[in-house]
């Protein structure tokens, strides 16, 4: 558990610290005071009770497993009473299936221990918002009870600009369904094409590297359209990367895996278009789901749409970025290679103080080479990566098989890994090979 001090400039809130370890209880409350919360601790869910006997707080933060009463009890215990009182559990054994029952119980949310503060914080701050707004699942202009075909939801689970996507339950089964928000303006309706084309899309996929489409509909009386997929228990490829908690063989698997998912979204003729470390998911034994295929480009003109949002630009193509071209797959590979960067050194290749900034570092700079931030990177990988960062399309790889080659090379003689072995250069000469140096 990392302790970090970051001002929360959000309303006050009265917390109460339920654990039964004295040094997890004067972490936490050592974190949420310097955040600026009223904070309170209990050694029991004995003592929690009668605290909040005699007094309101805001949050409730309790372990799960306790001797005297379970942190689940003491929810229950204090559901029957309080329904104003947000409840976050925590427990060092966790389970999925738990979780969702803690949620059905009324808890906010659940983390697991190790507890990451910086969750936490995130957590907290959401909590905040979601009160001040007066509804912890708010899809605007919506009513999320009247959801078609028996599907009911568990917790709100993120959102953005064009929609919110919930944790939701049916026979048995959990699913993410994201549903489009809708203020009834153009810009809402040219992000309905792009939400509809985005199931469109997953429609017709089907591999193990990427997030499957169970169903599409819509809420009764409201008309929203909503696409119901499989649910990844895990996180974001850039917390990951944020945490530096994965291994080069972890980096490597997670590599041939977005190059296998890559390769077969081309080989549907599709192209993402937003590949970048928020939207590669991985699952708690390092499985890879690829994600978010809202701006995604069928190569096929009479299904294309025309659109302005293009990608993110720390990410995309110089080609792109010139006007040249709305997006082929050497403006894929080009995006998989900044990631690859990321995932190996922990930086970007093109970095600026804004957007602009950036764009125009990705359309005329070369970036340092990896090794000079990171020298444990092996001299094959470095020039795979010059391959697909390339500034001309025509000299990136040819296709994500290139990648799978050598990277299932690499899979199968890991000393070559460890000891920058050069037979790779000798059998890879035409993939590795490249013009243009880095920076």
């Amino acid at each position: 558990m990392r302790l970090q001090k970051k001002k929360i400039v959000l309303p006050l809130l009265s917390i109460l610290v339920v654990d039964d370890q004295n040094e997890i209880l004067q972490v936490l409350e050592l974190f949420l005071a310097d955040s600026g919360f009223a904070v309170d601790t209990a050694i029991s869910a004995s003592e929690a009770l009668k605290k909040l006997s005699s007094k309101h707080f805001d949050l409730v933060i309790s372990d799960i497993n306790m001797p005297d009463m379970s942190g689940l009890e003491l929810l229950r215990a204090v559901r029957s009473k309080d329904n104003k009182t947000d409840f976050i559990l925590v427990t060092g054994v966790p389970d999925f299936k738990a979780a969702v029952t803690a949620i059905k119980e009324g808890a906010y949310d659940y983390l697991p221990k190790p507890l990451n503060l910086d969750d936490l914080q995130k957590k907290i701050n959401r909590l905040i918002l979601d009160r001040k707004n007066g509804s912890r699942i708010k899809t605007k202009g919506s009513n999320v009870g009247k959801i078609r075909n028996g599907y009911s939801v568990i917790k709100s689970i993120g959102s953005g600009g064009a929609g919110t996507v919930f944790l939701v339950e049916k026979n048995d089964s959990y699913f993410a369904m994201k549903i489009l928000n809708n203020s009834g303006s153009e810009i809402d309706r040219l992000a309905k094409k792009r939400f509809n084309r985005e199931a469109e899309i997953l429609k017709s996929l089907d591999n193990a590297y990427v997030v499957k489409l169970f169903d599409v509909g819509g809420f009764e009386g409201d008309d929203l359209p909503y696409i119901v997929m499989e649910y990844v228990h895990g996180a974001p490829l850039s917390s990951y990367i944020k945490n530096a908690n994965l291994t080069d063989e972890d980096k490597l698997s997670v590599t041939l895996q977005i190059a296998s998912g890559l390769d077969y979204i081309h080989s549907k003729k599709i192209l993402h278009r937003d590949l970048k470390p928020e939207n590669v998911l991985l699952t708690e034994d390092i499985r890879v789901k690829i994600t978010d295929f809202g701006i995604a480009k069928i190569l096929d003109p009479s299904l294309t749409l025309t659109d302005t949002l293009r990608g993110s630009p720390s990410y995309m193509a110089p080609e792109i970025l010139r006007g040249e071209t709305q997006g082929d797959t050497k403006s894929d590979i080009f995006s998989f290679g900044v990631l690859l960067y990321e995932l190996f050194t922990g930086e970007r290749p093109f970095l600026g103080k804004t957007a602009h900034a950036v764009m125009e570092k990705i359309k005329t700079a070369k970036p340092p080479a990896p090794r000079s931030i990171n020298p444990e990177i092996p001299e094959w990988l470095q020039d795979l990566m010059a391959r697909m960062l390339d500034k001309t399309p025509g000299n990136r790889l040819a296709s994500m098989l290139d990648l799978t080659k050598v990277i299932t090379h690499y899979m199968a003689n890991p000393e070559d890994f460890k000891s920058g072995h050069s037979l790779t250069k000798k059998i890879f000469r035409s993939i590795l090979f490249r013009e243009n140096d880095w920076k």
